[in-house]
């Protein structure tokens, strides 16, 4: 017979299923963009990867990695590397930044899942 208990689990276990669902989800037709001093400086769709490829982008002494599952500042030759500790995302809408080396990262997609970014 079912407790109320095993009813509580069985909810709490769906919904952890749920949310790591939603949070993996980078969005159909997910792409990165990389722009230097306010220009576009590349685009490449995730999709173009194969599990352990990746792709390394040299610009402006920052060294920008992409592969299938998201894209992050490997290195970066400001002083405080803060883009470098920012980590790797891959959720459309999320953006790093290096600003005094004026290089941002940038997933877009079709499905966004912010309405905007305050700060």
């Amino acid at each position: 017979m079912i407790k109320l208990r095993d009813i509580i689990i069985i909810i709490c276990l769906l919904g952890a299923a749920a949310g790591i669902y939603i949070y993996n989800d980078k969005g159909e037709g997910s792409r990165v963009q990389i722009d230097y001093d306010g220009y576009k400086y590349a685009e490449i769709e995730f999709m173009a990867f194969a599990d352990d490829e990746e792709q390394r982008i040299h610009i402006n002494g920052t060294t920008v990695v992409i592969d299938k599952y998201g894209a992050y500042f490997a290195h970066s030759d400001c002083k405080d590397k803060i883009c470098v500790r920012s980590g790797k995302i891959n959720r459309v809408g999320q953006t790093v930044v290096c600003l005094p080396l004026r290089v941002s990262i940038r997933i877009e997609g079709e499905k966004a899942e912010f309405d905007g970014i305050t700060g």
